[in-house]
């Protein structure tokens, strides 16, 4: 996956530009042709456990001292995309002992089976030196292009406590992720 860090107000701007032109664009599609846009039908079969539970960082790689409550190896906060090709092939996206990681798995067979990755540049371990991470959500694009984006900061220095009117994710970032094979690399 290639990253680039881009400026929070630029992509905010950008994704609240083009949500009132999404919506009028499907009315008119609906006027035009009197039918609905094609939806995917879904079949929702047993729970399945996406992450594996246990974190692929290794040791105390990213972990914060500071008294966060998550148990070890938690997996939260989970995206899904679906293939526009193929509805069988999904991916997700989640919190990794949240606001430690985000990381990624890909299914090929309706999500019966996963394959875990770790999105390079979003966690201490995978190349950035931030130390939280969260706000992830996820996108297909046409051609199986996938969209990663999540936001990170420094929340609070290493063991440090949180302090009542101090301001944190001074120094924070969003980030976009892409792949151009629906996410197994």
């Amino acid at each position: 996956m290639r990253i680039a860090v881009i400026g929070a107000g630029l992509v905010a701007g950008v994704l609240l530009a083009g949500c009132d032109a999404g919506r009028e664009q499907t009315a008119d599609v609906v006027a035009q042709s009197g039918e609905a846009p094609e939806t995917v039908q879904l079949a929702v079969g047993p729970a399945v456990r996406i992450g594996t539970g246990t974190s692929p960082l290794d040791g105390d790689c990213g972990k914060l001292s500071d008294g966060y409550t998550y148990p070890d190896d938690t997996e939260t906060d989970p995206r899904i995309a679906i293939s526009r090709t193929d509805p069988a092939r999904l991916a997700v996206a989640f919190m990794r002992d949240p606001v430690l990681a985000i990381s990624a798995a890909t299914s090929e067979d309706g999500g019966a089976t996963w394959l875990e990755a770790e999105p390079p540049g979003l966690s201490p371990c995978t190349g950035t030196s931030y130390n939280s991470y969260g706000d992830q959500d996820l996108a297909a694009g046409i051609d199986d292009r996938l969209y990663l984006v999540a936001v990170q900061g420094d929340f609070t220095p290493e063991g440090q406590p949180l302090v009542l009117g101090e301001e944190y994710w001074m120094n924070s970032a969003v980030t976009v992720s892409t792949s151009t094979d629906f996410g197994r690399t």
